[in-house]
């Protein structure tokens, strides 16, 4: 019985998550991976943007291949902006490019169900992949073709090993450990801190916990991973090593960030955390705070604190503070530190109550948010999420399908625009249009979309807007009439 239900629960999310495939136009990222799976596929090379490696692209590829879609080495590059466009089925590119990730949510799930069940049991196991599988940042960025998801399945997958080689640490399950740290690195290099970070976590609990499980197999991880990653590029290392100067130099560099109104390229300690408190159910929050009451001395509850302390200390010192993307791995131990929560309270009379409403309340929560998953913030955040946060917490161009259909069922026949994201008006159909500045006043109609409008507004831009009423499209464009 519990084998069917979690089955029933990984299909719904799996439903969940397939059915905005066609509800959202390409957001940044997406064109930029499926050029480079389709490079992969049909020369045979890969030499754009290393710093993420090819086992997702290729997924995301594969079924936009089949359907035609193919790498032009004479426009290199420039074909980025039009590879959505590139065989004239626009919806179906998107829903195969976006199918390919389907995967790595599925296995993200499963190891986080597997982690769970050896920890808390059956019943423990089907609440926490009831929370991991209906939180809402983790179903928004299953449903886009990026390697978000992949990079929590690689994490998901180790810690599933971790627990095994830490209950019996022979060469056998250290190899697995070490064959999952190498698949988690395929998935995304930030796995390379990730896993070990995490993993130490765990360990650390075991230690203090008066656990002394035999590490010394540890040395086995190290050879078994580094053939793994080798194997995933066909031994082709000097990919491997542009790739990852690629990555360090990025996080050196930096993004142009923005936060609680302000900016940066440095990057802020407190983003992240403030970004988890923001773009989680705060349902799940409150549990996890219970937790540290009722569930302190649970091995599970401090494995996963363990564990998402580790990965949020991490990445505290990074210049690259552009989304909750890059903390999604932390879904998983965080949705065991809950599970183990929700099973500790139900075992009080008092809190047994409690914890059924907070349940209730995140998967309302969660429900509510459909389809939009991606820019889903909690109730913290108000009626207007982008005075706290922007880029792809909110606003990552997936709106453009929906300002469309505004346009046309108001028969709005011009629109100044200013938007983010890489989708073509042209090609979409739009009416005539023009890009509207954020310094020079214009009439008529007017879409700007967040991201645009928080940025600009820090440089002194769009003051001939403040005060206007605007219509809310989607979640992250703002349209006006200016008479």
């Amino acid at each position: 019985m519990h084998r069917i239900i979690a089955i029933a629960l990984l299909v719904i999310g799996a439903v969940r998550i397939a059915s905005t495939y066609e509800v959202f136009s390409e957001t940044s990222d997406e064109p930029n991976h499926l050029t480079a799976g389709l490079q992969l596929l049909t020369d045979h090379e890969y030499s754009f943007e290393r710093q993420n490696p090819p086992l997702p692209r290729l997924f995301m590829a594969l079924g936009p291949f089949l359907h035609g879609a193919r790498f032009d080495r004479t426009a290199g590059i420039a074909q980025i902006a039009s590879v959505f466009y590139s065989t004239g089925d626009y919806d179906s590119m998107r829903v195969l490019a976006r199918a390919g990730t389907l995967i790595f949510f599925l296995i993200a799930a499963l190891a986080t169900w597997r982690w769970a069940r050896r920890e808390l049991g059956d019943a423990g196991a089907l609440v926490t992949l009831a929370v991991f599988t209906t939180q809402p940042s983790v179903l928004g960025h299953a449903g886009l073709a990026t390697l978000d998801s992949a990079n929590v399945a690689g994490v998901a997958v180790s810690l599933l090993a971790c627990s095994r080689w830490l209950e019996r640490p022979n060469a056998a399950r250290a190899a697995l450990l070490g064959a999952a740290y190498g698949f988690s690195v395929l998935c995304k290099m930030l796995c390379l801190a990730y896993v070990p970070a995490a993993c130490a976590g765990v360990l650390a609990v075991r230690l203090l916990r008066g656990e002394r499980p035999r590490i010394t197999t540890i040395a086995i991880v190290p050879p078994v991973a580094a053939l793994v990653v080798a194997a995933g590029y066909a031994f082709r290392l000097d990919i491997f090593w542009s790739g990852l100067l690629q990555l360090l130099s990025v996080n050196r560099e930096g993004f142009l960030s923005y936060a609680l109104g302000r900016t940066t390229t440095d990057g802020w300690w407190w983003y992240f955390p403030l970004t988890l408190a923001l773009k989680t159910t705060l349902a799940t929050l409150i549990l996890l705070a219970i937790g540290f009451v009722v569930a302190r001395r649970d091995r599970a509850f401090q494995s996963g604190v363990a564990a998402v302390a580790a990965m949020l200390i991490l990445v505290l010192p990074t210049n690259v503070n552009i989304g909750i993307r890059y903390i999604l791995p932390l879904y998983v131990p965080l949705s065991l530190a809950v599970g183990a929560t929700i099973m500790a309270a139900m075992r009080h009379r008092l809190l047994r109550y409690a914890g059924v409403l907070l349940v209730a309340w995140h998967l309302a929560a969660s429900t509510l948010a459909h389809p939009d998953y991606l820019p889903y913030f909690n109730e913290l955040a108000g009626r207007d999420p982008s005075r706290y946060l922007i880029d792809s917490n909110l606003d990552w161009g997936q709106d453009m399908l929906r300002l469309r259909d505004v346009l046309r069922e108001e028969k709005i026949t011009k629109v100044g625009l200013n938007v983010m994201g890489p989708a073509d008006p042209v090609r979409l159909g739009f009416p005539a249009h023009y890009h509207v500045q954020p310094w020079g006043a214009a009439k008529g109609w007017v879409a700007v979309s967040d991201h645009a409008y928080r940025m600009m507004r820090i440089e002194g831009g769009w003051r001939w807007l403040a005060g206007r009423p605007y219509r809310r499209v989607g979640k992250s464009i703002r349209l006006y009439y200016l008479p």
